[in-house]
């Protein structure tokens, strides 16, 4: 729980958008890789929620980074 109120305080999800582009984007890649795929319409709120999670866990990716560059890491034999 620590982590990830931390992590919550240090990335902004309120400023992550998914836009219709990026949702058809996926939609067609899916499409072309899976056979029988659903109609749009009947997967966009998954869709919606990949591409959200995705630039979510960008930024969470970004987090670390910044923190370990910050880091003054000693290793000691």
């Amino acid at each position: 729980l620590t982590i990830q109120k931390y992590i919550n305080g240090n990335t902004d999800s309120a400023s992550i958008e998914v836009t219709e582009d990026e949702i058809n984007e996926l939609y067609n890649k899916v499409s072309k890789q899976q056979k029988d795929v659903p109609d749009l319409e009947e997967v966009r709120q998954q869709l919606e929620q990949q591409i959200f999670q995705d630039k979510l866990n960008q930024q969470v990716d970004q987090l670390v980074k910044t923190l370990q560059d910050a880091a003054n890491i000693e290793i000691l034999k």
